[in-house]
């Protein structure tokens, strides 16, 4: 993790960018299984470069995501990573004794909007433990 820790972050995302697209053309199994399922996905797919584009954006995404896992830990405010465009509504529903549900996709590093939405206001995750033990412990700590 050190090398990821030391580097910006945008060298991270340039790093997973690369790391994707070398993925996306290793791995034969994976590349076939993401532009099966991707053109089944009516209405977003418009062509077969339009296909081969949205696959190979999700293999860099994917590398991204894996890549920020490494550097998150090291990274000492939140919000340099993560901005929340009107913060200032939120806070305005609970002063009023209300609260809020956030529903999170599972998109990239969704824990980065938790992390940085409890800076401003309190907060409760609930969600299911991942099988692997490891990467469960790494990513609750």
């Amino acid at each position: 993790m050190l090398p990821l820790a030391i580097m910006p972050i945008a060298w991270v995302h340039a790093l997973g960018n690369k790391l994707g697209l070398v993925a996306f053309y290793l791995l034969k199994g994976f590349r076939k299984r993401t532009l099966s399922n991707l053109s089944l996905a009516h209405g977003i797919v418009h062509d077969e470069k339009h296909l081969i584009k949205l696959a190979k954006a999700s293999f860099q995404n994917l590398a991204i995501t894996a890549l920020e896992y490494g550097k998150i830990p090291f990274v000492k405010d939140i919000n340099t990573l993560i901005t929340c465009e009107n913060p200032e509504k939120a806070k305005a529903i609970i002063q009023e004794g209300k609260g809020l549900i956030f529903f999170v996709g599972h998109q990239a590093n969704w824990e980065l909007l938790f992390l940085s939405g409890t800076t401003f206001m309190p907060g409760v995750a609930i969600g299911r433990p991942v099988k692997n033990k490891f990467i469960y412990d790494y990513v609750v700590r």
